[in-house]
């Protein structure tokens, strides 16, 4: 019997969880809804966990909270483990509902494939089923249709595997007799010679390379004495050493290495960073006409005010400032900026998604510089809406105490702010701004809820006295996006931010160039190519002065002042 799969996308997983319990007419029904399903996805493309629920169930979820999508090739290879799954407790005879079924020893040979292919196809999209052969003997197999709906969008894959054959030792000592001549003659890297190999033994070019990697390895007279590809570790190393400002020059030497492969390497760590954020949003019927991002980006409350930190270093002073906002209004120079900020928020982590399921494993610099531009300015109008939402919370955790929070313990205060900022960072997560809900409001109930579960009581003495050097509000709005930590600036950065007495020295064009590349002044931060185009420059000398701009600062870092002084 199959093991239980391991699925991709979590969503799918729950999907299995909420129905394999059903009646079996309506598992029966499902099942059939995901094979129809399987065979229309297209790997390329983005789906709506609401779109693959209900084409499943029927059953459309309540689009309230965040949606997430989900790639059209991560779904292949979910579905069909959804369905394989599924079957297993309905007793799918080999001929049911006129579907006649062959099992996969069978299915390999008339493939002409091994049976650990047709297991690889599965992950492409191949249906099958846990299926009754004969009286107490049940295993896997797969239906005649569905088999053809695969072989019609893969005939060629198919094709191809068929013809396989395996190198005969001949072949092989061909093959590493010709590398070596063309090494001695002209000088022919591991990979070209491999690309050559490839086409004139018509094999794949991978096959190719792990032949002669396989040979030096092995032999006593290597044919390539090239480093080989980086490991895990070692781009993880380049990665790491990029961001604090080391020269990718010295990072090629350090490794052996061109620098066009460091630079392809901290690109690729880049995007492994970025897979593991969480990209969930609200789908709004606005996002699908063809101007949605000009108009929905271009509003002042989403190009302005944007924060890095909160407006105060000290939780005192901040507390003092949000009892000032009136309730039920989240900004007071207009309520509808809050509204623009929340559609401009869920639509650049749509635009993120979207931009990230279209990289490769080795993403361009241009895209992948935008990906995370555009991750930047979701993390900035999150600061933004939390900021805006947290006088809410704070009266209902004044409210709960019955004094004001102020009278607290240090501790308990900078924890119930952190409290109050994850609950805010929870609800700006899920707040469709169609409903025409305030934000304010769903925090309350949300830290109402919390509030109730962590069963804080105010402390029956007199109010507690505080360090004079106060209550320090670093770090309070750092961690509201995780997998996004990377991508804000570093401390020493945002003491160029308004408001700090002793920013660093700069000078005028670098302090400009460091501004309007994370946003420092509350505006939008800017991509490598937009910057490029305003100073006539190209994006790889542009990237190349803001990192001598960053190590600079980095290696001579000004030390923030003192709250309190």
């Amino acid at each position: 019997m199959p093991r239980t799969p391991r699925f991709r996308n979590e969503a799918v997983a729950d999907l299995l969880r909420q129905v394999r319990y059903a009646p079996k007419a309506a598992r029966l029904r499902q099942m059939r809804h995901a094979e129809t399903l399987l065979g229309e996805l297209d790997p390329a493309q983005a789906y709506p966990r609401d779109y693959v629920v209900f084409r499943v169930t029927g059953y459309r979820p309540d689009p309230r909270g965040p949606e997430p999508t989900l790639t059209g090739e991560s779904l292949l290879a979910d579905l069909s483990a959804f369905i394989t799954t599924l079957s297993r407790g309905l007793d799918l005879p080999a001929d049911h509902d006129g579907r006649r079924a062959i099992d996969m020893a069978t299915l390999a040979r008339r493939l002409g494939v091994s049976e650990k292919t047709v297991q690889r196809y599965r992950q492409r999209g191949l249906a099958c089923h846990v299926i009754r052969f004969a009286p107490g003997s049940s295993r896997l197999g797969c239906y005649e249709d569905a088999l053809e709906r695969f072989l019609h969008r893969h005939a060629d894959l198919v094709a191809t595997a068929s013809n396989f054959t395996r190198l005969s030792d001949e072949q092989v000592e061909a093959i590493i007799a010709d590398a070596r001549a063309w090494r001695d003659a002209e000088g022919l890297s591991l990979n070209e010679a491999a690309a050559r190999l490839a086409e004139r033994y018509h094999r794949a070019h991978e096959t190719i390379r792990g032949i002669l990697r396989r040979h030096d390895r092995a032999g006593d007279a290597p044919i390539f004495t090239d480093p080989g590809p980086l490991t895990g570790r070692q781009i993880a190393l380049i990665e790491r050493a990029a961001r604090i400002g080391v020269d990718t020059a010295r990072l090629a030497e350090r490794f052996g290495r061109t620098t066009s492969s460091i630079h392809r390497a901290i690109r690729r760590a880049r995007l492994r960073r970025l897979a593991d954020v969480d990209l969930q949003w609200v789908e709004l019927p606005t996002f699908s006409h063809d101007d949605a991002e000009d108009v929905l980006l271009r509003p002042s409350a989403v190009r302005t005010g944007l924060v890095h930190r909160p407006p105060c270093a000290d939780a005192l002073e901040l507390i003092d400032r949000l009892r000032t906002v009136a309730p039920d209004t989240s900004d007071l120079d207009n309520p509808d900026n809050e509204t623009a900020r929340a559609v401009a928020f869920h639509l650049l982590k749509r635009r993120a998604s979207f931009t990230r399921a279209s990289l490769g494993e080795w993403p361009n610099a241009g895209p992948l510089d935008a990906l995370e531009t555009d991750l930047r300015w979701a993390v900035l109008l999150k600061r933004r809406l939390i900021l805006d939402a947290l006088p809410a919370a704070l009266r209902k955790i004044e409210l709960t105490l019955g004094r004001s929070i102020t009278t607290q313990p240090a501790d308990l205060i900078r924890r119930l702010l952190e409290e109050a900022v994850a609950v805010a960072g929870r609800c700006a997560e899920q707040h469709d701004p169609t409903r025409q809900r305030r934000l304010g409001r769903l925090v309350e109930y949300a830290m109402d809820r919390r509030l109730a579960r962590m069963n804080i009581a105010a402390p029956k003495r007199a109010a507690a006295l505080h360090r004079p050097d106060g209550i320090a509000t670093d770090g309070l709005l750092d961690a509201i996006m995780p997998g996004c930590e990377h991508l804000t600036p570093a401390p020493v950065l945002r003491l160029l931010t308004p408001g700090h007495d002793h920013p660093p020295r700069l000078t005028g064009d670098d302090r400009d160039l460091l501004t309007a590349r994370y946003g420092l002044d509350g505006d939008p931060p800017r991509t490598l190519a937009a910057l490029a185009r305003e100073h006539r420059t190209t994006s790889g000398r542009m990237a190349v002065r803001l990192r001598r701009i960053e190590r600079d600062l980095h290696h001579a870092p000004a030390k923030p002042p003192n709250p309190r002084k």
